[in-house]
């Protein structure tokens, strides 16, 4: 084993103290400029926080519930067997991807006008400190003499804006003429229209309603009439929807706006949209099967009547049926599977009106009706010994049965849709309606100014080291040691009496220097006064 001796590392101590105390020195003779280094970050900081115009977030909750299958078809049967399984994870993850999609977000954009925007044409910078420091709807004076552009209270509200299809998304400049009339031009100057405040403006293939327009004549503002899809594909960027908590069927819309109050009014405009779109949805399902349901209803009447009249014709000629017990238990086994089965056929024959045949709902549906027919099969063959008379009163009594339960299900199924393509249910609903928030979430003015004093430290420390590093001098006499490799055996001090001897020699060499060109343009016999 080798062991270290106690002196080194009380050596390395020393050694590290030494080079921490020279680095701390080095901070210490610089100090002001890492305190003003950190000072301007700092003072940029507090005025991107004092500039920045706040954003806001609002929300709403919406709850979807179990599907109560009033979009499917007949599920239940008189004798109380379930056809289908409707049991099931929430479809929340669908129901989120339908809240963002163009026929919920289309009607919003063009309810809530935002294909199109309005603002004022501002210096960079200077324009938005003087925003900041104006009252709106009384146009600020402007500063440095530059007019044309806003200076804080300028107000446009626009109620609609339609373009040509090569000016979609082209920034256009409307102009502020006085005596509540504008001008509307293309980026490059063209002139497009003029109008006044409150009437529809058209020219060049351009219309606009300018409703309100505060400012100073000859203020600009940037017009932008977008494009459908590139509207909804930004808004549907901007917008954040998710299932709170997990397997709970309760999705939280929101989005952020500058204007607390627009962004609950639109918050809540997307969840109206996505509750009258799935009503709509819901209605035009219950129309559909409503009408297919009317359209059987003819010939499962006639089944039922066909059934009856031959029941009814048996029992004439044979006298009344007295049923065995066998007999009994295989009429009941064959109503209930009977009923099943036609239900099914019945519940098929209406996913057929909505669903191709590919979808799962009609594969598990037809793999139903096959394993019910198999087992009827094998219900029937542990009664084939009855005797020929039983079976055949068995059969009219089943179809009998088995046709009034249908065509009473589905009477009861006419009702139910008739009900629900008059009403407004559904298995979504509003749980909570977007507030006006009342506190900013952006920015966050504690966060940036915490990172500008740590930014601020940082890039102080390193300018102090940066400079030290970028100096030619050595002010260390180890430095010597190190470059030169040889021991330093003495040190001479500075002496003030030297400073000042080698200020005079410097003064005298400029002197000298600006003598010596005259004494060689003079002539030998020339004489100095």
């Amino acid at each position: 084993m080798v062991s270290t001796p106690a002196h080194s590392y009380q050596g390395k101590t020393e050694e590290e103290d030494v080079v921490l105390g020279q680095l701390l020195q080095v901070i210490l003779d610089d100090i002001w400029w890492l305190i003003g280094t950190a000072a301007f970050i700092i003072l940029a900081a507090a005025a991107y926080c004092y500039v920045a115009k706040p954003v806001y977030s609002a929300d709403a909750h919406v709850r979807v519930e179990q599907s109560d299958n009033t979009s499917q078809a007949l599920t239940q049967t008189q004798t109380g067997a379930a056809i289908g399984n409707s049991s099931g994870a929430l479809p929340t993850d669908a129901e989120i991807e339908i809240v963002k999609s163009r026929g919920v977000v289309a009607p919003v954009i063009t309810q809530c006008k935002l294909n199109f925007s309005v603002s004022p044409t501002t210096v960079p910078l200077l324009g938005s400190l003087a925003a900041r420091l104006a009252t709106p709807g009384k146009p600020g004076k402007p500063w440095f003499g530059m007019t044309s552009y806003a200076w804080g209270g300028e107000e446009a509200v626009v109620d609609s804006v339609e373009v040509v299809q090569p000016l979609e998304g082209v920034k256009m400049t409307m102009t502020a003429l006085g005596n509540d009339r504008y001008s509307l031009a293309t980026p490059d100057g063209v002139p497009l229209l003029e109008g006044r405040v409150g009437e529809m403006a058209k020219g060049n293939g351009v219309s606009i309603n300018v409703t309100k327009l505060v400012a100073r004549p000859g203020t600009r503002f940037e017009v932008m009439r977008a494009n459908d899809l590139d509207a909804i594909a930004a808004f549907q960027s901007g917008i954040t929807v998710v299932e709170q908590g997990k397997s709970t069927g309760v999705i939280q819309i929101s989005l952020e706006n500058r204007d607390p109050a627009r962004a609950a009014e639109i918050a809540n405009a997307l969840a109206d949209s996505y509750l009258l779109q799935h009503i709509q949805s819901k209605q035009a399902d219950a129309e559909k099967m409503l009408a297919f349901l009317k359209s059987e209803q003819p010939r499962l009447k006639g089944d039922l009547e066909h059934a009856e009249a031959a029941l009814t014709e048996y029992q004439s000629k044979s006298g009344s049926i007295n049923a065995s017990d066998e007999a009994k238990v295989y009429l009941e086994g064959s109503i209930t599977y009977e009923a099943q089965i036609s239900a099914l056929k019945l519940q098929i024959a209406t996913l057929n009106q909505r669903f191709e045949s590919s979808h799962p709902a009609l594969i598990v549906a037809q793999q139903q009706l096959s394993q019910l027919e198999a087992e009827r099969a094998r219900f029937s063959e542990r009664f084939k010994n009855l005797p020929a008379s039983e079976v055949k009163a068995v059969s009219l009594q089943r179809d009998a049965k088995v046709a009034e339960d249908i065509y009473v299900l589905l009477l009861n199924r006419v009702q139910e849709l008739s009900v629900q393509k008059a009403g407004t249910g559904g298995n979504v609903h509003i749980v909570d309606a977007a507030l006006r928030p009342g506190a900013p979430i952006k920015p966050k003015k504690v966060l940036i100014m915490s990172a500008a004093v740590i930014l601020g430290l940082i890039l102080g420390t390193g300018l102090v080291f940066l400079r030290r590093a970028m100096f030619k001098g050595i002010v260390d006499p180890d430095k010597v040691e190190r470059l030169a490799g040889l021991p330093l055996i003495g040190l001479v001090p500075m002496s003030v009496e030297q400073v000042k001897l080698d200020a005079e020699a410097k003064r005298t060499e400029r002197d000298r220097d600006r003598v010596s060109p005259i004494l060689a343009t003079m002539r030998p016999n020339d004489v100095c006064v």
